[in-house]
């Protein structure tokens, strides 16, 4: 890939590029001071490695599936190249701008001197790394999957793979590329997110999780949200710990974009079931973050979003993981249980007997009809 340098100061720019396109170098200049002079094209040379580079000066273009591995054929060296006709986006050769940096900045364009050949966008077609879907009989696992293949058509999917290590392992094992995507079957995607970033080498031991909206309690951060696992790694695991993801690998990413909203909240069971398992991690401490955020996610999952669709099961669910993992902090096959798909129907069905969820249900419905519904 080329190196991109980006001249803008808006955050989320910057953030875009950085964690898609690991050679983007941000200049973060204000919009009246965007312009490629002499002395922005001298540091820009400092810090290129590569045979072309890009500037981009429109701080919203974000070239989703922009290639910027493009490589100008024989007898183009010479050029500028632009897309679109759009000088906002600039591939230079970084050996004929050493030679006479002022034939290449504005003013010469300005003025004529620059020689430009533009083409229509290039486009990559297709992604570096498999994307796999992990499913076992959620509630919109199809359509969830279905929206999926939009993005990535390729897209493959394990279903009705008995347990989250084994579905893992058979991901790995239907995976051609070096690293893996994997998408959970209540991940609905978001409309910007898609599955070209490719870490740098000096990254590829590591697991890499994206963020996601909780839209029970409106928590933002990796619970649910977007994988990326060196392949090699996934293959060679022989046991699952309680949290696989801060554990298989060298280490973990925490990617600031968020890829979707997890949509755990579709029955009363599937609510339960993921509270009990992320707050029994996040009690247990098992997953190492600053005590002050994980007791704050842990207090929001235990008292926020009781209205929400199936609430009251994600509350009740995060005070019966907080118990589970603060009582079995220290038993690492007793906080394990919460990998036991089986072994939480057996306990959530003791707990909600089925009169009582029926009850419950009709008595949630009539609040919400007296709540919303009467009002207007």
């Amino acid at each position: 890939m080329n190196d991109i340098f980006l001249l803008t100061q808006k955050h989320d720019l910057i953030e875009y590029y950085t964690e898609r396109f690991p050679r983007t170098k941000a200049f973060p200049v204000s919009t009246s001071d965007r312009k490629i002079d002499r002395e922005k094209l001298s540091e820009i040379l400092s810090k290129t490695l590569t045979k072309y580079f890009y500037v981009i000066t429109d701080p919203n273009k974000r070239l989703a599936n922009f290639d910027f591995d493009y490589a100008p054929v024989n007898g183009e060296e010479e050029f500028v190249h632009t897309w679109n006709n759009d000088p906002n986006i600039r591939l230079f050769n970084r050996e004929r701008v050493l030679a006479d940096i002022d034939s290449f900045t504005d003013e010469a364009m300005y003025k004529g001197k620059v020689n430009f050949k533009s083409h229509s966008y290039p486009t990559k077609h297709a992604l570096q790394f498999d994307v796999v879907f992990l499913s076992y009989g959620e509630t919109f696992a199809d359509g969830n999957f279905q929206r999926l293949l939009d993005k990535a058509p390729n897209a493959k999917r394990v279903d009705g793979v008995k347990g989250i290590f084994s579905a893992h392992k058979a991901a790995s094992s239907i995976t051609d590329t070096s690293m893996v995507y994997i998408v959970d079957a209540d991940a609905e995607l978001k409309d910007d997110f898609d599955f070209d970033y490719v870490p740098p080498e000096s990254d590829r031991g590591f697991a890499h999780v994206w963020r996601s909206i909780n839209p029970v309690n409106g928590l933002e951060y990796g619970y649910g949200g977007v994988k990326l696992f060196p392949t090699k790694m996934l293959r060679a695991s022989e046991f699952w710990s309680v949290d696989f993801t801060t554990s298989f690998s060298e280490g973990l990413k925490s990617m600031k974009q968020i890829s979707n909203v997890t949509r755990f909240n579709t029955s009363a069971f599937e609510t339960w079931r993921s509270a009990v398992r992320e707050c029994t991690k996040l009690s247990s401490s098992i997953i190492e973050r600053a005590d002050s955020e994980t007791a704050h996610r842990l207090e929001t999952w235990m008292n926020t979003g009781f209205y929400k669709a199936f609430g009251s099961y994600a509350i009740e669910g995060a005070h019966h993981g907080n118990n589970h993992g603060r009582t079995y902090k220290n038993h690492v096959n007793l906080l394990n249980k919460i990998n036991d798909y089986d072994y939480l129907r057996g306990e959530f069905d003791e707990i909600y007997p089925t009169d009582f969820r029926h009850k419950r249900a009709k008595a949630e419905y009539k609040g919400y009809f007296e709540r919303y519904v009467h009002r207007t």
